[in-house]
């Protein structure tokens, strides 16, 4: 049906779109790299965590958005992921940092 072709074209995207991320990131990234930061707790974030999780072996992957209970929700059902209270919080230290959030409003500053 339309509706489960809807769903698959939606996970195609989400894999397509966090894959082309993960090659761009390996080969811009330090490959010894430790601690990311996911900005956003959407659909990309999940899809993201999952491939950079192929190419990096990271010790902590922080999560941060707008609303907290998003980013627990993704954290409840994604292992090892620390849910940030701040944008700050979650990108301090962090080696790698990916903005996966639809936001029409800038989220992360050079202060952060």
């Amino acid at each position: 049906s339309s509706d489960i072709n809807a769903e698959y074209g939606e996970e195609i995207t989400a894999q397509r779109t966090a894959i082309c991320s993960a090659i761009a990131t390996k080969l811009l990234a330090d490959p010894d790299s430790k601690v990311s930061a996911v900005i956003g707790a959407g659909v990309q974030a999940r899809s993201h965590i999952s491939a950079l999780r192929k190419i990096y072996s990271f010790k902590e992957v922080r999560v941060w958005n707008r609303t907290r209970e998003r980013a627990a929700a993704l954290a409840s059902t994604v292992p090892s992921i620390t849910v940030s209270d701040t944008v700050g919080e979650a990108c301090q230290g962090a080696d790698i940092i990916c903005t996966v959030t639809s936001s029409v409003e800038p989220v992360l500053f050079r202060n952060h």
